[in-house]
């Protein structure tokens, strides 16, 4: 029984490496999904699985009342089942595993957050190898997994014609890249004393390569809380942090144009054979200084005020519409008008429009909006759109039952920065790797001895 459950512990060191692995399928199914999973099932099963079977009921059972209050709304078809077991699945697998490990002695899980330090340098020296093989056209893994967009089936995107070259890494987009390895970096460089600077340097790199903006906001923070705290206190709370934030800084303001670095790359001679063929069948075209077609589809903060506008709304209305109801309610929040424009410019072909220009944008919003869903990309609004008013007690309970149970520290600022990333970070729902990284964030700031090298 014991090599049994030894061996189920140790299904994490796989399980986390997957996660890493976003643009990557395996007949159809997410490689990242198979990591997810593989985490959940090393934590829940090597522990007491009867008290925590309970907890997963309770969790269950509270979130599909709200599925059950509007079935009579949806068609309970295959993929629509798919979406709500996963869904459920990442919630639920992330409050568990971030349960597990408040509760559990540190020493359990030392071991785990050392190797995690090896996951960092594979991934920071895979996500600088692919950055320069997509722009020189070296080897480069298939990237079998569809993109992000609202078109099902397409290919992820690789090359940005008119702005810097963005880091993707072994994820779909450069936001996720980051979401996914910022924190993890933060964990290893704060409470690892040893840690080489090389490391640091590498890991800023990669991150600032991505061109995240919520990662700027998120250092902005951080640099904040050190000033602060170096004012109030007379002291860092940690080099190796600094040094990685304002690292990052400098990185994202390199850019590296592909078409100006490499002209000869195959993406680079693909768009300019499309340009010409445009402009020897539609004439003269808006092109810019440096002679690329200007191709704006839509301002991704302005989709990002719409989500807090939406959710600001909501609260007025409190009209919860589960995990099912909460996409296409957004979706037709923003395409109310451009089903109007639609049917005013263009009565007797109604679906012409949304055919032939799927992601323009004709003032009224996005064609692309009336066919397919969007998704919310905030986890607060993801949540309260989907269970409403009790959603925000319950969190306003955990954060007020937890903050009175426990001793402020100098560490403590770590600790809400790292809530707040989780929180603005654009991927919405809370999954076993947020879980895990928010228990490791607490047992760090609270159970250990800091000035300890871990």
């Amino acid at each position: 029984m014991y090599i049994f459950k030894f061996k189920l512990s140790n299904i994490k060191y796989l399980g986390l490496p997957l996660i890493f692995l976003d643009a990557y399928s395996i007949y159809r199914i997410p490689v990242n999904w198979i990591g997810f999973i593989l985490i959940f099932i090393s934590y829940f099963l090597s522990n007491n699985v009867i008290k925590y079977m309970k907890f997963v009921f309770l969790l269950l059972f509270i979130s599909l009342i709200f599925e059950i209050s509007n079935i009579n709304f949806f068609e309970l078809s295959y993929l629509n089942l798919q979406y709500l077991s996963l869904r459920n699945f990442n919630l639920i697998s992330g409050i568990v595993i971030f349960k597990i490990l408040i509760e559990e002695e540190f020493s359990l899980h030392k071991k785990f957050l050392e190797f995690q330090k090896y996951v960092v340098y594979f991934l920071v020296f895979t996500t600088l190898y692919i950055y320069f093989a997509q722009i020189f056209d070296f080897f480069e893994p298939l990237r079998n997994r569809s993109n992000t967009s609202v078109y099902s089936g397409s290919a992820q995107t690789t090359f940005w014609p008119n702005s810097s070259h963005r880091a993707l890494g072994t994820f779909r987009e450069p936001s996720y890249l980051a979401t996914y390895l910022f924190p993890i970096c933060l964990l290893i460089f704060k409470y690892n004393k040893k840690i080489s600077k090389f490391l640091i340097l590498i890991a800023a790199l990669s991150i600032g390569l991505t061109k995240s903006d919520f990662i700027e906001v998120i250092c902005v923070v951080i640099i904040f809380l050190e000033l602060s705290n170096l004012i109030l206190k007379k002291q860092f709370n940690n080099q190796n942090i600094l040094f990685f934030i304002v690292a990052i800084f400098l990185f994202s303001q390199i850019n590296i144009y592909e078409c100006r670095v490499n002209p000869e790359s195959i993406d680079c001679k693909e768009y300019y054979q499309n340009l010409n063929k445009k402009i020897q069948t539609k004439g003269v075209i808006d092109i810019n200084k440096q002679g690329i077609e200007k191709n704006v589809i839509f301002d991704f903060d302005t989709e990002r005020f719409q989500i807090l506008k939406y959710s600001i709304e909501m609260l007025k209305i409190n009209n919860n519409s589960g995990y099912l109801g909460i996409n296409p309610s957004f979706q037709y929040y923003l395409y109310k008008d451009t089903n109007l424009e639609m049917y005013l410019t263009n009565r007797t072909l109604p679906n012409y429009l949304l055919d032939n220009y799927p992601t323009q944008n004709f003032g009224t919003g996005r064609y692309s909006l009336l066919r397919f869903p969007i998704n919310i990309q905030n986890k607060i609004a993801f949540y309260f759109l989907s269970f409403g008013y009790i959603f925000l007690i319950f969190l306003i309970l955990f954060i007020f039952i937890f903050f009175i149970n426990i001793k402020l520290n100098n560490d403590s600022i770590f600790f809400i920065a790292i809530l707040l990333f989780l929180v603005i970070n654009p991927i919405e729902e809370f999954n076993a790797f947020f879980g895990l990284i928010l228990g490791y964030t607490y047992q760090l700031t609270y159970k250990v001895k800091t000035n300890e090298n871990l």
